[in-house]
């Protein structure tokens, strides 16, 4: 093998181990995010499934009401 071309062969070999780490990392990535999500996502059906409907609409009916900034006279 000529020298130039081996120089070209280890490139290509870095560059792909490089590209199989990378994508190890995202996947670890996406499998933590997506663990964190199923977890809240959990815990906020258990808090809600702790309250009345009546309570669940008068919460929301209190959130959004701040966010508009309404106030009764």
């Amino acid at each position: 093998m000529k020298p130039n071309m081996q120089v070209e062969e280890i490139r290509k070999t870095l560059k792909e181990n490089k590209i199989n780490d990378n994508e190890k990392i995202e996947k670890e990535l996406f499998k933590n995010i997506t663990g964190k999500i199923k977890q809240e996502i959990q815990t906020t059906v258990q808090e809600l499934k702790s309250k009345t409907n009546d309570e669940i609409v008068e919460e929301r009916y209190q959130k959004f009401r701040k966010i508009s900034g309404f106030k009764e006279v």
